[in-house]
């Protein structure tokens, strides 16, 4: 997938996972957001290889959780604990979304590495191709209109 495409997908994650958390809905859009791209730092650098797995996936999602929880606990009244999950499963899920894009592609993802050399590909689609990048747009409408669906839903019923 392209990389606008990863970035898109994230940020609609980002905001299905928040919800209807107003004060948090941009942080984890952005979060969403560089999560989608954060695989792709290792586009010169053993590409698919050393960011698009698992492993890195859980550490820098650990890493990210507690460095905002700290945060949090330091600046905010706010549970710190809540404001870490959300923005933590934001990137999980952009990243998470990432790595599966890419595993349809001819290329594939080493899920697995360093522990193995499994390449992962469930289909054999081009990066850049039209409908690659068409089904990753139409899938972070879909989460976006359930984002929606349910703000309207809160407002119409909250008031």
């Amino acid at each position: 997938m392209n990389r606008g495409t990863h970035i898109f997908i994230g940020l609609s994650l980002g905001l299905l996972i928040c919800g209807q958390r107003t004060s948090l809905t941009a942080l984890c859009a952005i979060m969403g957001s560089i999560g989608g791209w954060f695989p792709d730092l290792d586009l010169f650098f053993k590409h698919r290889k050393s960011l698009h797995n698992i492993p890195s996936l859980l550490i820098t999602g650990t890493a990210l959780y507690t460095m905002t929880y700290l945060l949090a606990k330091s600046f905010t009244t706010v549970v710190p604990g809540s404001i870490a999950s959300l923005t933590a499963y934001s990137f999980i899920a952009g990243y998470s979304m990432h790595i599966f894009g890419d595993s349809l592609t001819t290329m594939g993802v080493y899920v697995l590495w360093p522990f193995s050399n499994y390449k992962l590909r469930l289909a054999k689609m081009k990066s850049n191709g039209f409908f690659i990048n068409f089904l990753g747009v139409l899938l972070g409408l879909a989460f976006i209109a359930l984002w929606a669906r349910d703000y309207i839903y809160s407002a119409l019923i909250l008031g």
